[in-house]
């Protein structure tokens, strides 16, 4: 939330959550014992789950806000609503996978942890292709 709230100017929102990701990601990166005992808190622990179904929540409203921000339009308009629940959905498919791979492939979880940023490029990508489709 703070990422986007106090994004320098010219900054877009997109932008501040990719640089969001990738200080996030470089204070996990490299410890596979806490993305599996993440993972397993997540998956067996219902208010775990719920905690997180909520952070999602506020995020996507806040995300949509900066969106609509950047558009000049109010966050309920449907351009940067859209941008919101795409930014979330990739970033949950994201995770789904790269759960799977560490509930999986002990070898490539450390790969992906070594470098998480880079797993989330593609989603970025996706992302920033939509947004710009959008501005013309």
């Amino acid at each position: 939330d703070r990422m986007l709230r106090e994004r320098p100017e010219g900054v877009s929102a997109l932008e501040a959550l990719r640089q969001w990701i990738s200080v996030a990601a470089k204070e996990y990166a490299g410890d596979f014992d806490y993305a599996k005992l993440e993972l397993r808190l997540r998956r067996e622990s219902p208010a775990v789950a719920a905690c997180d179904l909520q952070h999602t929540r506020q995020f996507e409203r806040r995300l949509a806000e900066a969106v609509g921000e950047d558009f000049g339009e109010p966050a309920n308009a449907l351009r940067p609503r859209l941008v919101a629940a795409a930014a979330v959905a990739a970033l949950q498919a994201s995770s789904a996978a790269a759960d799977e791979i560490v509930d999986t492939d002990p070898e490539a979880a450390r790969a992906l942890l070594a470098d998480p940023a880079a797993f989330i490029d593609d989603a970025m990508r996706f992302l920033e292709a939509g947004l710009a489709a959008l501005r013309s």
